[in-house]
């Protein structure tokens, strides 16, 4: 079966559906016969780790009816449970005959590292902008905390990254003795420094590399104020 289901192959693909029927491997989805196999109390959902999860929608092939998604997929798979239970319970989506699928073991989740649930896992580049250094992403929100284990593993275990230290980076940062640049950035006075060279409670919630330099007033501020400190430290 593809990987992908949906709707945009109804009665285009004849040759493979019907010897897949006539072998016995496939049948015809029964709306009835779903209303009839699914009870929501007992389906276990899984978690929430695909990228679609919470969007109103459920994205689990295991599932079909008006609430399923325009192209579920097995990649999402036990992946999208807050949807899938919800639109369960309010009979907007039922069980397809797929009872002998498993759901995917649980990613174990690393105390220090986490799990690799995020959209830019295994890309070469860590994304979790706990850390700091050469193998780091251009661009960093905390939407990927924790959720890049294997990137940032392999970095840090190879000396490119490390944890940053907040108290280190404050202890450290002596703002009078910074070169803050200018106010060239289209973001800046907006009362968050979205110089990347900084972190802190005073950091924009993105921040991307290009931006160094740029964003002086908002920066300084936030450094006099104790509101961010170097990220990068000795």
């Amino acid at each position: 079966m593809e990987i992908g289901l949906g709707w945009s192959n109804i009665a285009t693909d004849a040759t493979d559906c019907r010897s897949a029927f006539e072998a016995g491997t496939i049948g015809l989805w029964n709306l009835q016969e779903g209303i009839a196999r699914t009870d929501c109390a007992t389906v276990d959902f899984g978690t929430n780790t695909s990228e679609y999860s919470n969007d109103g929608a459920c994205d689990d092939p295991r599932f079909e009816g008006l609430g399923e998604a325009e192209s579920p997929n097995f990649e999402h798979l036990g992946k999208d449970a807050t949807d899938c239970q919800k639109l369960c319970e309010f009979d907007m989506v039922f069980l397809r005959d797929m009872g002998a699928v498993d759901l995917p073991e649980p990613e174990p989740v690393d105390e220090v590292y986490g799990d690799n649930s995020g959209e830019y896992t295994r890309d070469g580049e860590c994304d979790d902008r706990r850390f700091v250094g050469g193998a780091m992403a251009a661009s960093l929100g905390w939407g990927s905390t924790g959720r890049d284990a294997a990137d940032c593993r392999d970095a840090a275990e190879a000396g490119l990254i490390s944890l940053w230290d907040q108290q280190l980076a404050a202890e450290q940062t002596v703002c009078s003795a910074i070169d803050f640049g200018d106010d060239s950035s289209e973001y800046a006075n907006d009362g968050t420094c979205d110089d990347n060279r900084f972190e802190g409670r005073g950091s924009a919630s993105l921040i991307t590399s290009g931006y160094e330099g740029r964003d002086a007033t908002d920066c300084s501020r936030m450094c006099d104020y104790g509101l961010i400190f170097v990220r990068e430290t000795e």
